[in-house]
């Protein structure tokens, strides 16, 4: 073979790994998209008549005291890496904007194993948002919060404003993973 053929295929095969690799990548940012979608949080709400039905079963270290008639229960099927609650106030008369009253959260958890619960009593609206802000980042470095609302069907709690983040930490852990 000339010398001219080995340089075309040597040309051709470079061209046909680059189209591969940037293939690859598209792919890995779809991945990243379908994860940062998907919701494996959990959150149910208990009414408690009495003060002293709550410590029966929650774990004292693992219980934030917001003030309220309600037992919410978060938990996760996967490892979360910081939790945070955060007071926030309405402005303009409506539920769309809100600014935090304090940029220190009420409550702050890290390092939470999988399936483990965080008692939060509250009082949680029907239909309308709480005044509470629920932060965290998951083991993947994706970032997600919400206001807890009640949505009176199901003991089960509506995520309003419900926002995930991927950080830049997250996209590097999808790329290299």
């Amino acid at each position: 073979m000339s010398n001219l053929s080995w340089r075309l295929v040597s040309n051709l095969s470079s061209l046909v790994t680059l189209f591969l690799f940037v293939i690859y990548i598209i792919g890995r940012f779809w991945t990243i998209n379908i994860k940062l979608k998907l919701n494996y949080e959990h959150s149910k709400v208990l009414h408690v008549e009495q003060e002293n039905k709550i410590c029966d079963f929650v774990d004292p270290n693992k219980f934030c005291d917001l003030g309220g008639t309600e037992l919410n229960i978060f938990s996760s099927e996967l490892h979360i890496n910081e939790f945070k609650i955060y007071e926030i106030e309405y402005i303009n008369g409506g539920y769309e904007e809100w600014i935090l009253k304090s940029e220190n959260p009420r409550y702050s958890y890290k390092n939470l194993n999988a399936n483990e619960l965080i008692y939060i009593k509250m009082n949680t609206p029907c239909g309308g948002p709480s005044k509470y802000l629920i932060e965290y980042i998951r083991y993947d470095y994706v970032k997600v919060s919400y206001i807890p609302s009640y949505n009176g069907f199901n003991e089960d709690i509506a995520k309003y404003k419900f926002d995930s983040k991927m950080t830049l930490r997250g996209y590097l852990y999808y790329l290299f993973n």
